[in-house]
């Protein structure tokens, strides 16, 4: 009981008697943080750990004036110099991709820097054209979302300003997630995963819930088999009466709009069925650390559709 009241002088981690200022006490317990030596709580022969921050440390403001992309900022989007601004050229953003984001191998500091220089509000989706956007404009697009949401900053924002061109990049999105390996990378197509995690943790963004729910709603269902579809329809009436009006209403549809309806529809279903040709590939010795980030990103993408109460519902 006397260490309890705090009477043991030799127990250094018993309460003190006197209540600091305020109320409450302070427990006098040693901690391994804030600079202390955390060396000492390791096993002899223990190699020491590299502690890293969680985040990538900022571009100072000398970086900034010094890199090559604030002078191609000041030359086509900066809005400090928004008088003198060149015209648009399609060229520029190919270069910037395949020279300072895929050259750089998706450097964070690359990518960030064009997050700074409003590269996304002033440029690429300003002049976003879903009929000429090439991949390198799509994946540009895509990979900074990705940083803005790295960085917990509003990502959706500049779409509101043409929101009818979000349908066009959204569908070129999930075309190069499907796209064969000669056209596009597999490092490539696990940033669009990212950028689709995104996209189905965004529900509450009528812009882009727009979009999404075509993935995942009743339709997708055509992928089942016909008895498994049957069964699963007869349980509840409603769906099933839904079901008919879409069969009818996809009879009025032109075979174009037909075609990108069912490749919506099943769009899912061949993202997991190019889950399994990559999972295949995966030796447990010799394998491309590529292919295992695809199959990460891919699981996690999966298991927020599972998460979400708008997204599970069919899937």
């Amino acid at each position: 009981m006397s260490r309890i009241h705090g009477k043991a002088g030799s127990d250094s981690w018993a309460m003190p008697k006197k209540p600091r200022q305020g109320g409450g006490y302070t427990a006098k317990i040693a901690t391994p943080h804030g600079g202390a030596d955390v060396t000492k709580y390791l096993k002899k022969g223990a190699p020491k750990p590299n502690f890293k921050r969680s985040r990538a440390q900022e571009p100072t403001v000398d970086q900034i004036q010094s890199d090559n992309l604030t002078a191609l900022a000041k030359t086509y989007w900066s809005p400090a110099t928004a008088k003198n601004h060149a015209d648009y050229n399609a060229v520029v953003v190919d270069e910037i991709y395949k020279n300072d984001i895929k050259g750089s191998n998706y450097s964070i500091k690359r990518i960030m820097m064009l997050e700074f220089s409003q590269y996304l509000e002033n440029y690429l989706w300003k002049y976003f054209d879903g009929a000429t956007a090439t991949k390198e404009h799509i994946l540009s697009i895509a990979l900074i979302v990705n940083e803005k949401n790295r960085e917990r900053v509003p990502a959706w924002t500049t779409f509101q300003y043409k929101p009818e061109q979000f349908p066009a990049f959204f569908h070129a999105v999930l075309r190069w997630s499907l796209a064969p390996s000669d056209e596009i990378s597999i490092v490539e197509q696990s940033k669009l995963l990212v950028f689709l995690d995104h996209c189905f943790t965004s529900m509450e963004v009528d812009l882009v819930r727009a979009q999404v729910q075509r993935l995942v709603s009743l339709p997708m269902w055509i992928c089942l088999l016909d008895s498994r579809r049957e069964a699963e329809l007869k349980n509840i009436p409603k769906w099933k009466k839904y079901w008919k009006l879409l069969q009818k209403k996809d009879q009025k549809e032109t075979e174009e709009n037909r075609e990108k309806l069912n490749f919506e529809r099943k769009f899912l279903r061949n993202l997991i069925n190019r889950y399994y040709d990559i999972l295949f590939q995966i030796q447990e010795k010799e394998c491309p650390e590529e292919n295992v980030l695809f199959t990460e990103r891919f699981l996690i993408l999966i298991i927020d559709l599972e998460a979400l109460l708008p997204t599970r519902r069919f899937f």
